[in-house]
């Protein structure tokens, strides 16, 4: 007797095994082909530092209109002289010391008004200054080589990661007034080079005469 309504594995039989809803169900097209429309993500410029000091023999030379480089710098001898800052570092603390109150006082009115961030010890003299991270410096570098205004400098290009340092209108040419201060300036060049940062100055300049070789 013939089957009215055939089953499951009849049917199986009758379509070489294949279930004719899954013969009947086309199989969606994967789309193999490469991403056109990726944009790759552009790499950080390698951070540059001109650190820039009051002598004249170099303190122009500087690459201001370079927007490559970041220009940092600090004394009340730059005030208004230079034609583009990024940064200002005024270390001392000592500003409004009778001795020193003639160009303390209008050096420090003039900081306050500037747009540019600028490091101070705290914010005690001009509010809108930001706290320099010494304690920070101090535990990464040490304390016995913070010797002048440069040394904190450096130490901080280093620390944010500076690929190369440039020094202009520093010479620490006095023998008197930087014998303490210029070899800290050697300390700081010596840690950037081994970590691949390039410090160098003008031949303007008197910094990079290094001490001759004891005894030789």
């Amino acid at each position: 007797m013939g089957k009215i309504t055939p089953t499951f594995a009849d049917q199986q039989k009758g379509n070489g095994g294949v279930h004719p809803f899954v013969a009947m169900t086309p199989t969606p097209a994967v789309d193999l082909s490469p991403l056109t429309d990726v944009v790759p993500i552009a790499e950080p410029a390698p951070l540059k530092v001109a650190l820039i000091g009051t002598a004249p023999s170099s303190r122009m030379l500087a690459p201001f209109a370079d927007q490559s480089w970041k220009i940092w710098a600090c004394s009340p001898g730059n005030m208004n002289a230079l034609p583009r800052v990024d940064a200002w570092f005024e270390i001392h603390g000592n500003l409004l010391w009778p001795e020193h109150k003639s160009y303390g006082e209008p050096y420090i009115e003039w900081l306050k008004k500037q747009p540019f961030p600028i490091y101070m010890q705290d914010q005690s003299l001009v509010p809108n200054a930001t706290p320099f991270p010494k304690e920070e410096m101090v535990k990464k570098f040490g304390r016995n080589f913070f010797t002048s205004s440069f040394a904190w400098m450096m130490a901080k290009a280093i620390s944010d990661g500076a690929k190369e340092i440039a020094l202009f209108g520093i010479d620490m040419a006095s023998r008197d007034e930087y014998i303490l201060q210029r070899p800290s300036f050697y300390f700081f060049k010596y840690l950037a080079e081994q970590k691949g940062i390039k410090v160098w100055a003008p031949n303007e300049s008197d910094i990079m005469q290094a001490p001759g070789l004891y005894g030789f």
